[in-house]
């Protein structure tokens, strides 16, 4: 490296060793020129174990060709933002958003620096939120199929057709929603008929039970 790239090196690596997201910078070859302390312990490396090695050789060969889309991404546009993750020294997959940059040094060197922000309490987050609504779900699908079964058992207790004494009777049943709290009742007598009709007064299932 040529004195004009080392002193431009030494005037931007001091400003983004003071911010709170993980920064490397690479050169033309997407070699680790520069990390600060936040990125080596997020991807839990020391300096000298990841200076002047190339990023992509830390990845996964399924996840380079990815990789190098949104490299090729920033040098052609100047600038790329996305999701990925850095991979750390003990197999884990820290979740970042990455903001990359090209630029150019004083000699007109290209470099890219590359700003991982964590995300990884936004992903568990979004993962309870997951099984929240995966839980909701599976308990609305049971009570469904409760209102379904009680609905069949409302039906079957409604009052069936007769003739009474050249009296004919009819009865319809049909609750404002699945179940309904109110019932009736047809009995022929001797010499009478027994009606009645009852109206459950309050709201929600359990009201609705005759």
């Amino acid at each position: 490296m040529g004195s004009a790239q080392q002193q431009w090196l030494d005037q931007v690596t001091g400003v983004l060793e003071t911010l709170n997201q993980g920064v490397i910078i690479n050169d033309e070859r997407n070699r680790v020129v520069f990390a600060n302390s936040t990125f080596l312990e997020m991807i839990q490396m020391r300096a000298d174990e990841l200076l002047g090695r190339s990023i992509i050789e830390l990845y996964p060969a399924e996840d380079v060709p990815l990789l190098l889309e949104f490299i090729g991404h920033r040098e052609s546009q100047g600038r790329a933002r996305y999701e990925f993750y850095i991979p750390q020294a003990d197999g884990g997959r820290l979740p970042v958003v990455v903001t990359a940059r090209q630029v150019r040094a004083t000699d007109g060197q290209p470099f890219g620096i590359v700003t991982a922000t964590d995300i990884s309490e936004l992903k568990r987050v979004e993962t309870e939120l997951r099984q929240a609504n995966s839980l909701l779900l599976a308990r609305q699908r049971q009570m469904e199929e409760e209102l379904r079964l009680a609905e069949s058992v409302q039906q079957s207790l409604a009052p069936k057709s007769l003739n009474w004494k050249g009296v004919s009777v009819e009865a319809y049943y049909q609750p404002v929603r699945s179940i309904g709290g109110d019932y009736g009742l047809v009995n022929p007598g001797v010499d009478h008929l027994d009606v009645l009709v009852c109206d459950v007064s309050g709201h929600g299932i359990s009201s609705a039970q005759p």
